[in-house]
């Protein structure tokens, strides 16, 4: 299990801590699948019937955990490791371990989703999806087009990806007259939680980043004009994010210097460049923009599994 303790080490200052910033770190580990999760609570997601694998590492000595699910099939491997297998019902299941003899407790958000499949001619119960490329950019599998969508309902919206995130703040801009769909990979929240900590860790105090935009299906990045086909915005791994404090709907000046410019946002990605220097399966891409007349600078961040700046 050393390979899971390396990958979810806090970042490198206890400022935040100093600072009265919570973390939403759990005092151990689990992995769901593939995905490591350190934090009390983290969104994951699944297809209909898959059958995942959970792993603890890191407890306490003498502590003991039990899991507990609200749906699916739960069946013990050995102590601190289990077996789930997802409902064939799409919807949202939580799936919990919980400390028998401490107040530990860990909470994954389980979404089984809507296979690709039953997306008619590009639409999904009456929401429009769009077509994704047939040819994966560069061969890579990460630009497949993605397995199902999470069906959020209104009563969703505020589900929780990870403990300073929910799933509403993702969702794509376009108009709905019923669920929307999107995707999401549990490496984004995942990669936002750890730059949100170095954020404090360098004396920016906040509980969260704005998000500009998160999941686009492909109908609406066509037909918002985008050239960019392969966006990570349409495999859920990317968001374009700002630091907010003053609620006036731009970046803050985070760097202290009077102004309010690209530089600011040249500190945030900073703390990405340094986020990724430790964490390393979080790597990904990182966008600096200027401000407009409709918006203040942000950056864009992914987790796309290889470093790209611009």
């Amino acid at each position: 299990m050393a390979l899971i303790l390396a990958l979810v080490t806090a970042p490198s200052s206890d400022a935040h801590t100093q600072a009265g910033f919570d973390s939403g770190r759990a005092r151990f580990t689990a992995a769901f699948g593939e995905v490591v999760n350190p934090y009390r609570e983290l969104a994951v997601f699944v297809m209909p019937g898959q059958t995942v694998p959970i792993q603890v590492a890191g407890m306490p000595p003498g502590a003991r955990l039990a899991a507990l699910a609200d749906g699916g099939r739960l069946g013990v491997v050995q102590r601190g490791s289990w077996i789930w297998k997802a409902p064939i019902t799409p919807g949202l299941y939580r799936l919990r371990l919980k400390g028998l003899n401490t107040n530990d407790q860990m909470q994954f958000n389980v979404f089984v989703m809507h296979p690709l499949g039953r997306a008619a001619n590009g639409v999904l119960n009456g929401y429009p999806i769009g077509h994704y490329p047939v040819t994966p950019l560069d061969n890579l599998d990460s630009y497949r087009p993605p397995e199902g969508f999470v069906e959020v309902t209104p009563d969703l919206v505020h589900v929780r990806v990870s403990p300073h995130f929910r799933i509403g703040q993702f969702l794509c801009k376009q108009e709905a007259t019923g669920p929307k769909y999107l995707v999401m990979r549990s490496a984004l929240p995942l990669k936002l939680e750890g730059v949100l900590e170095e954020v404090n860790a360098q004396g920016i105090a906040t509980d969260g980043l704005e998000i500009m935009s998160g999941y686009r299906t492909p109908a609406y990045n066509q037909r918002m004009g985008s050239e960019t086909v392969y966006s990570r915005h349409l495999w859920g791994d990317a968001a374009d994010v700002f630091i907010d404090r003053d609620g006036d709907g731009r970046m803050d000046d985070l760097n202290q210097d009077s102004r309010i410019d690209q530089l600011d946002a040249q500190w945030l990605a900073e703390r990405v460049d340094s986020l990724e220097e430790t964490h390393t399966h979080l790597v990904g891409g990182v966008g600096r923009y200027k401000a407009t007349a409709y918006h203040g600078p942000f950056v864009h961040i992914d987790s796309r599994g290889h470093k790209a700046r611009w």
